[in-house]
């Protein structure tokens, strides 16, 4: 869960630094348009985290984090980003991966508590996985949008958040199941 948590967190932290610029470059967008293209982003995040808990109670937690990683790629790697068309709905899929995991992630951490000895220490590693991310996100980001531009910056990052969705897939066949992650 907490690589997860980095990977995720570092690709919500690099499009969060890197959207804004690119809709101002791509579009000629000013700040109050920005604004309201992140609202793309909100929405859909509010909606799908009052509801995640309902929905990972129908299909369980696991199916639920693997679904929002899986959006989360696919909705960064979409393209290409100088169509608005497009960048609008790649924000829409973000706001609902986040919605989602958002949602489900913290009765995730309560269950690895559980099952490795504590909270706090679980919670203290999961914090300190959203300090790294958000450090991380913007920094590498930023270097490669100057590199190789904003779309395959964020094609990069959509394949490392594909090979976490894989090892989380592999991880979880291949660790015995809890019935509090189910």
């Amino acid at each position: 869960v907490h690589g997860v948590v980095l990977v995720t967190n570092a690709t919500i932290a690099f499009l969060e630094a890197s959207v804004g610029l690119h809709a101002e470059r791509a579009f000629g967008f000013n700040t109050a348009r920005i604004g309201l293209l992140f609202i793309a982003t909100a929405v859909p995040g509010a909606l799908f985290s009052s509801f995640a808990g309902s929905i990972s109670a129908r299909i369980g937690r696991r199916k639920l984090v693997l679904a929002s990683v899986f959006g989360l790629a696919v909705s960064c790697g979409i393209g290409p980003k100088d169509v608005l068309f497009v960048q609008i709905l790649s924000l829409l899929g973000l706001g609902t991966s986040m919605g989602l995991s958002c949602g489900t992630v913290p009765a995730l951490l309560a269950a690895a508590a559980e099952l490795h000895g504590g909270t706090p220490a679980v919670y203290a590693m999961e914090n300190a996985m959203e300090q790294v991310a958000f450090i991380l996100g913007p920094v590498l980001g930023s270097v490669l949008v100057e590199f190789v531009g904003f779309w395959y910056a964020s094609v990069i990052f959509s394949g490392v958040i594909g090979f976490a969705f894989i090892a989380l897939t592999y991880g979880w066949r291949s660790t015995p199941t809890a019935d509090e992650v189910c």
